[in-house]
């Protein structure tokens, strides 16, 4: 299943950093409920893994320019991942053991799916998939 939370986005690139931190709250709220579902039904516990991330960086630049994102402002293109549940190697925050990349998500998602496809074009799956 994949789900948007677009909100937390929308707030940002206008500027409204109070609905922002509301929204980041309430979508925080949700995956909990999600994964506290998942791990109390019998169909999905034990078989569930969430992989949750950004679909751009906001940069490093001075928090004047916190709600822009694009080729012209600075490390925008560093975004996070986490991912726990079924299949994946609890190792805690990793910072500078390896870069991550967003193209790595089909390739991890193929191979907790156990499915065969060419990593060429698609990156590599993260090292943490069991």
């Amino acid at each position: 299943m994949y789900i948007s939370y677009g909100e937390t986005d929308d707030f940002a690139h206008d500027g409204e950093y109070d609905s922002y931190l509301t929204s980041a709250n309430r979508t925080d709220n949700f995956i909990k409920k999600l994964w506290n579902f998942t791990q109390q039904d019998a169909f999905y516990k034990g078989k569930t893994t969430f992989i949750i991330t950004t679909d751009h960086g906001r940069g490093t630049e001075p928090l004047a320019t916190w709600k822009h994102h694009g080729n012209n402002v600075k490390d925008t293109d560093e975004v996070w991942v986490i991912a726990f549940g079924d299949k994946i190697e609890a190792k805690g925050e990793i910072l500078k053991e390896e870069q991550l990349y967003t193209n790595q998500i089909a390739a991890s998602v193929a191979k907790l799916l156990e499915l065969e496809i060419p990593t060429d074009s698609i990156g590599k799956p993260f090292s943490f998939i069991k």
